[in-house]
Formats: C-alpha cells, structure tokens, sequence
C-alpha cells in the first residue's frame, strides 16, 4: 500500500528540501533549453548552420579550446560556436538532471528525464548529420525535432513543480465527458501547434530543387493552421472555464491564449519584413527602406522572434494537455462514487 501511494503521490517521498532542489534545477535547466532554441532560431535566420564547416572540432580546435579572437571574429561562426557550446552544455545539465531524478524522484518523472536526455542526444547527432553530410533536409528534420525536445523540457518542469504534485493529489468535481473534451482539445491545440512548427521548418529551411509553389502551399497551410487555433482556443476557454477546471489548467489556458496572439503578431510582422507585402502597409504604416535583404537585423529580430514564440506555444500547449489530463484519476473517482 506505501508503495503504490509513492507511485500515485510522488511528492510524499521527497522532503521539502529536495522537491524545491529539484524544481529549481528543472527551472534553470529549461532557461539552458530556451537560450539553446533561441539560438538556434537565430542560426538558421542568419544561415550560419554551415559557418564551421567540421564536427566535433571546431576549424581543427578542440572546442572548448577554439581562440576566441577567431571565435568574435565572424558573426557567424560566433553564432554557429555558440550554438554548439549551448547544446554541449545542456546536455551535460540534462546528464546530471537525469542522475537527480533517477536518485530521489519517483516514476514518471525518472524515465521522462531519460526521455529528455535521449531526445537531446538525437538532437545533437542530426545537428552534426548535417555538418558533416552538408544536407539541408537533415537541417529540415532538426529543425522539427528541436521544438519537441524543447516541449519535453517544458512538461518536466510542469510535472516537477509542487503545484502540479498538489493538482495530482487533489480531487475535483468534474464529469468524465468534460474530461474527455478538455483533453481531446488540449490535444488538438498540441498536435495543430507542432505541425505548425513542422510547416515553418521547411519554409526556413528551403531545398534547391523546392518549386516556389511549395512554399506557397506553405504560407496558406500556416494561415490555415492560424484559423483553425484560433477557434480551438476559443472552444478551450469555454471548455476549461471556472470554476470547472484547476487553477493551474486556468493558467496555463490564458498563457497559451497569450502566445497565440503574439505568434499571430510576429507571423504577419515576419511576413512583412520578408516580403514587403502588403503595399498599404509599407505606404501608410511603416516604409521598409529596401526590397529584401537577406540577413537584415530587423528581419532576423522578427523572423527569428517569431520562430521562437512558435516553439513557446507548443510547448505551453503540452503543459496544458498534461495539466487537463490529470483530472482523470478524480473523475474515476467522482463516478465510482
């Protein structure tokens, strides 16, 4: 009976000293995730994935020896030498999380920190397919697995925080047809939000053979995808409303609502500095002084802003699907009784 209460309840077996430990390492090892998605963002807007053109030394150097008057001599093989020190590191910090929750953390929590681990491994194995091999599909292919990882992280912070422990301890008043529908929206919101992140992917990382009609399809496909969660957010505000569901399902609801409107703002900015389109635009709001420059600063803040943001709401969108799936033990519970 102790047994199984430790693997319902997890946050009984730790001391108060060890779940905030752990919380804390878990938050800073997600701020380690989002400056390594942030920068990588930020490589693929400058095309800088390909400045250092060998893996794993760095133009011959060991890396972490590599001179740092060559390192801040090129913006991008700065980039690219930041991007890869950032990802060593994480990794690390993921080796050592790991070893933590292997140590005092219960199930799940042990093996989603393997998962997360692994996930990262694979991260930095596409990352150096694509050094070595110099093919910009792989690029495409870690381009999609990097917002995941970054999702993953997410949800270890959320199941490793006291409030979700507390949520997964207490009971609520609720139907299981309610809970079918607040977690069959959550899942949509998730699923629709990474295939978006898929579809910006490809159109970042475009092939040499790809005839511009694709990339097209792609822009439509996006503002298909921005119609169609947009609706699924408002059907999640209702579902989820108060005083129906948890406080932190509430939270984490408007924090994807937040995200969704600034992912709106950033794609239409990002298509504006891309493509100086619409015309009415650039003649009575904001006149953009050149047609397109590649690399422009103000083009790659937006672009690579956007592309951020976009990972930060599927990943909020995984947080919210977990935080909706966690009322089932009580709903079980409330139709037993």
């Amino acid at each position: 009976m102790q047994t199984a209460d430790r693997q319902q309840h997890p946050g009984k077996s730790l001391s108060h000293s060890q779940q905030t430990w752990s919380y804390r390492l878990t938050w800073a090892f997600w701020g380690v995730g989002l400056a390594t998605i942030g920068m990588g963002h930020t490589v693929t807007s400058y095309s800088a994935g390909m400045a250092i053109p060998d893996w794993p030394s760095v133009f011959g150097h060991f890396p972490f020896l590599f001179p740092l008057h060559e390192w801040f001599r090129h913006w991008d093989v700065f980039l690219a030498q930041s991007h890869r020190l950032i990802v060593t590191i994480l990794a690390i910090f993921s080796l050592i999380l790991t070893g933590f929750f292997w140590k005092i953390r219960w199930n799940p929590h042990k093996w989603l920190a393997t998962a997360v681990f692994i996930l990262i491994c694979l991260q930095a194995a596409l990352g150096a397919s694509r050094v070595l091999l110099g093919d910009i599909g792989v690029a495409a292919i870690h381009a999609c697995v990097g917002p995941l990882c970054f999702g993953l992280i997410t949800v270890l912070l959320v199941v490793a925080s006291p409030s979700y422990e507390q949520l997964c301890r207490s009971h609520h008043e609720a139907t299981r047809r309610r809970w079918r529908k607040a977690v069959t929206v959550a899942l949509f919101i998730a699923g629709l939000t990474y295939l978006q992140l898929v579809l910006l992917a490809q159109l970042r990382h475009v092939l040499p053979q790809q005839p511009p009609i694709q990339a097209l399809l792609i822009v439509i496909g996006q503002g298909i995808l921005w119609a169609v969660i947009g609706m699924i957010v408002v059907t999640a505000a209702m579902v989820l409303r108060k005083p129906l569901c948890n406080v932190m399902t509430r939270k984490l609801l408007w924090l994807v609502i937040g995200l969704y409107c600034l992912h709106l703002v950033l794609g239409l900015s990002a298509w504006i500095v891309n493509f100086n389109f619409p015309a009415w635009f650039l003649s009575h709001v904001l006149a953009v002084e050149y047609t397109i420059v590649q690399g422009g600063v103000f083009q790659v803040i937006v672009s690579t802003a956007f592309a951020l943001v976009s990972s930060l709401l599927f990943a909020a969108s995984l947080a919210l699907l977990i935080c909706a799936a966690v009322d089932r033990g009580a709903n079980v519970d409330s139709d037993h009784n």
